[in-house]
């Protein structure tokens, strides 16, 4: 509002346009609920910080699903952070999830719970048993913290993906 103000938009104006407003897809994007868990795709969260930055926004994240291609980045700021998320299930998939879970699994789990964690192949796998774990009443997010290189020719492909086994197409 600050922004619009600042542009000569008046409040009379801007409330109307707020309400028309639509988010850009890939990003948190509310994919639709299911046998009472919502969904959500974040397929552009391509690194640790922005993964995090999604668990944060949402209140009541059941299952996040993580990974990727590995570029060889360093992931302790988000293994750090799934210690004490109040996540129930962190699903991972593809060769970073498999890194970082035997990385959460050799250096934390005097730290957290490590029957949280579920490795999986890949996405489809990934959606089932998120399908099948996640509780009623929480939240599902794809926030991968990984390129979808190599498996999807990018983001964008892999939401879709995404959406499309939350939905049964």
């Amino acid at each position: 509002y600050a922004a619009a103000t600042q542009v000569g938009m008046r409040w009379e104006e801007f409330l109307p346009a707020l309400r028309t407003y639509h988010a850009l897809p890939h990003r948190l994007q509310l994919v639709g609920d299911v046998d009472g868990v919502r969904y959500y795709d974040d397929s552009i969260s391509t690194i640790c910080e922005s993964a995090i930055q999604a668990m944060h926004s949402l209140p009541d994240v059941g299952s996040v699903l993580i990974g990727g291609v590995d570029r060889g980045i360093d992931y302790t700021p988000l293994e750090e952070y799934l210690c004490t998320a109040p996540v129930d299930h962190i699903i991972l998939m593809y060769d970073t999830g498999k890194r970082i879970g035997e990385e959460l699994r050799a250096r934390y789990q005097d730290r957290m719970r490590v029957d949280r964690v579920h490795v999986v192949e890949d996405l489809a796998q990934a959606v089932a048993l998120a399908k099948r774990i996640t509780p009623k009443g929480k939240r599902c997010l794809l926030s991968p913290a990984a390129a979808s290189y190599g498996f999807f020719a990018n983001f964008e492909e892999r939401g879709d993906a995404f959406q499309a086994l939350v939905m049964g197409k």
